[in-house]
């Protein structure tokens, strides 16, 4: 089985949010996710507004993490959702209700921005991999753990920012 796009792209915020927690990670992400607003708000095609959004809701993830004002991108990708008719941003404020109390744990024993959930070996090349502990009891809280494909549990896991930036023509240079 697989679930709607949309559904996977607010796992999606969820999990960057998460591997933002870092504040060296947060900067980096901050930026990356400015860099992808600046250049998606120039297009207007319905794939790039669900992109905007999506880096929208990003953001405010980030930012809510962090302890700052996350309403402006939320509303902008509430906005952006409804424009196109998306169910993005419902499913965004179910990952949202269903992940409230799963943000502020800490990976079991793990301080490292890198480590995976479940306390495994950090990877340097791929910080957005981390914390997938939280993210699949997320997924087991909305009802979804039957039906993810591996290629979904795969993006959640192992697909970066730069790696999305790429498939959606971002230019972005650390």
């Amino acid at each position: 089985m697989t679930i709607p796009l949309e559904a996977l792209l607010a796992l999606k915020v969820f999990r960057i949010g998460l591997a933002a927690e870092n504040v060296v990670s947060r900067s980096s992400v901050l930026s990356m996710l400015n860099r992808a607003i600046d250049y998606l708000s120039t297009l207007s095609d319905d794939e790039s507004v669900l992109r905007l959004a999506f880096y929208h809701a990003a953001r405010s993830e980030v930012l809510r993490q962090s302890g700052e004002d996350p309403i402006p991108d939320r509303q902008a990708a509430q906005q952006l959702s409804n424009k196109i008719q998306s169910g993005f941003y419902g499913w965004f404020l179910n990952v949202e209700n269903a992940t409230e109390s799963l943000t502020g744990e800490r990976a079991s024993g793990s301080t490292s921005p890198y480590a995976a959930g479940g306390g495994s070996n950090p990877d340097p090349n791929n910080p957005y991999a981390s914390h997938s502990g939280r993210v699949k009891r997320a997924i087991t809280k909305l009802g979804l753990t039957n039906e993810l494909t591996q290629e979904q549990y795969n993006f959640l896991d192992n697909t970066t920012l730069l790696v999305m930036f790429r498939k959606h023509g971002i230019a972005y240079e650390p």
